[in-house]
């Protein structure tokens, strides 16, 4: 677990630092809006990533929700975004299965 207070590039950081020391690493969870480092992290690992789920909270306001559905929406490596039956999150779809 790692604080970056909506940080760029403390995210990227540690999101790097965690891929490259937990090579069995199968989830990360973001509850800040730095989710932008963490896709450029998951990106220059060159893993195999085809979702990314983001779980922006629904209950205390919609920032966080409308910032990753207007940045990602129209995103050229995010195929679409899909919204299950948990209002507070949000799923980037990169590749299919």
């Amino acid at each position: 677990m790692a604080a970056t207070y909506d940080s760029y590039e403390k995210t990227l950081e540690a999101v790097s630092h965690v891929l490259e020391t937990e090579p069995g690493l199968r989830y990360i969870y973001m509850a800040t809006q730095s989710v932008p480092g963490c896709v450029e992290a998951l990106r220059r690992a060159g893993r195999s990533v085809y979702r990314i789920e983001v779980v922006h909270g629904y209950h205390r306001g919609t920032d966080l929700k409308d910032m990753v559905r207007r940045v990602y929406g129209h995103h050229p490596k995010v195929l679409r975004l899909e919204v299950g039956l948990n209002p507070g999150a949000t799923e980037l779809v990169l590749r299919e299965y």
